[in-house]
């Protein structure tokens, strides 16, 4: 399932002037509401069915035409930490004592230097 905030913000780029370049911004219909959706579920299919979220999220805007030829990054925000779950700790198999922090994954070829 795609996070609701993510839907928000996907919706807030189909609805956005000029976000799409085959023409205006989608009608407020139940047939154009439906339309979304299935927009949306095949989204969340490539969600699902790709490792990188940052990834099929630039792949899927670049196909859709909703934001001009760039690249999504994705930036760790450590302010907005928050510690590890008993849970978490449990499947990364540390102690409650030990500190758990947040890394940042790089996609970029080795000889990129990220």
């Amino acid at each position: 399932m795609v996070p609701t905030r993510v839907v928000a913000a996907l919706l807030g780029l189909l609805a956005a002037p000029g976000a799409h370049a085959a023409g205006p911004p989608w009608p407020d219909t139940p047939v154009a509401r439906l339309k979304a959706l299935v927009v949306l579920q095949g989204f969340n299919a490539d969600l699902l069915s790709h490792a990188s979220a940052t990834l099929t999220l630039e792949r899927w805007c670049g196909a859709h035409r909703l934001v001009p030829e760039g690249r999504i990054t994705a930036e760790l925000n450590r302010a907005a930490s928050k510690p590890a779950t008993a849970e978490q700790r449990a499947r990364l198999q540390v102690g409650s004592e030990e500190p758990v922090e947040p890394t940042a994954a790089c996609a970029c070829p080795a000889a990129a230097g990220c």
